[in-house]
C-alpha cells in the first residue's frame, strides 16, 4: 500500500536489500570454493609423487615406479600431439 507508486522496478527497499544480501553470500561463499578446487586440479603429479615421498605415504621404490610410468605417459602424449601434427601438415601440402 505504502509503496505503490515508488518505482524501483517493481521492487521494495528490502526486496532490493534482500537480493543484494543473496548475491553477497553466493560470491562470499561460493566463488574461493571454485578457485581452490581449480588449484588442486593443476597439481603436477611429479611434485604430488615427490610430497607422498616426503611424508611418508610411499616407498622409495613406489615412488621410482610411479615416477617412470608418468613419464612415460608424458613423452606417449608429446609423441601423439606431434605426430598429428605432421599428419596435418602433409594433408596441407596435397
Amino acid at each position: 500500500m505504502f509503496f505503490s507508486d515508488a518505482g524501483y522496478y517493481g521492487m521494495h527497499y528490502s526486496w532490493w536489500f534482500f537480493w543484494i544480501i543473496v548475491w553477497f553470500a553466493y560470491f562470499a561463499f561460493l566463488t574461493p570454493v571454485r578457485r581452490g578446487h581449480w588449484k588442486r586440479i593443476n597439481v603436477n603429479p611429479l611434485d604430488l609423487l615427490q610430497q607422498r615421498l616426503a611424508t611418508g605415504e610411499i616407498k622409495e621404490e613406489e615412488y621410482n615406479r610411479l615416477k617412470m610410468v608418468i613419464e612415460r605417459d608424458r613423452q606417449r602424449d608429446f609423441d601423439e600431439k606431434n605426430s598429428s601434427h605432421s599428419v596435418t601438415n602433409k594433408f596441407r601440402r596435397v
